[in-house]
């Protein structure tokens, strides 16, 4: 990875390009808090632009992910907050967050290969969180958020089990523009949905 950190805390990375390594741009594990971010980018990566993972708190201000597989992967009982990135052109899927607590705000994601934004839950139970709790069902916040999606894939999906409020967005295109799954909450608030190839809302019986 281009910057790998474990179990480290109260680091700044600013104005730093990580490029062409083998799995990805930002790795970061363990335990981590005080983590911050600032005008990096994350491209050509055989694997995530930006991911974390485990029990890491980190933010990013200003951030550019694009042509890796995934742009951004955040995963675990990890937390993150994004503010003000650009993720596209990555070949599988925009945005990825599985479980933890996470929030995505005046940013733009689009041209990606797979779904632009996906949320699900993931298990957390190796840090000792019981099944179902909050940090594994996942909390997700998205405002100001574009997403431009491709025909040959959702725009946002919601997936099973996971928390989502999608506040003042625009969800343009994509295959579906949005897609909720089995057992997840979505609360869509001032948000535009519009272009989509087939159509705009699929919404499962067990969906919220």
């Amino acid at each position: 990875a281009g910057v790998a950190l474990s179990n480290r805390s109260y680091v700044t990375v600013r104005n730093l390009t990580a490029e062409y390594f083998s799995n990805d741009g930002f790795n970061i594990h363990g335990y981590c808090r005080g983590l911050l971010f600032e005008n990096i980018t994350g491209r050509y990566n055989g694997d995530d632009g930006f991911s974390i993972h485990e029990d890491v708190a980190a933010m990013v201000r200003g951030g550019h992910f694009h042509d890796n597989n995934y742009g951004i992967q955040d995963v675990t009982a990890s937390r993150s907050w994004y503010q003000g990135v650009l993720v596209e052109n990555n070949r599988n899927i925009g945005v990825h967050f599985l479980g933890g607590a996470r929030s995505l705000e005046d940013a733009i994601v689009r041209n990606n290969g797979g779904p632009q934004i996906r949320t699900q839950s993931d298990r957390a139970r190796g840090l000792g969180y019981t099944a179902g709790n909050p940090m594994e069902n996942g909390l997700f916040f998205f405002k100001n958020v574009v997403v431009i999606g491709t025909p040959t894939a959702a725009a946002f999906v919601a997936g099973g089990n996971s928390k989502t409020v999608v506040s003042h967005c625009a969800l343009l295109g994509g295959k579906t523009g949005l897609v909720v799954q089995d057992n997840a909450e979505l609360h869509l608030h001032a948000t535009v949905l519009a272009e989509a190839a087939e159509k705009e809302i699929q919404v499962t019986a067990a969906a919220k």
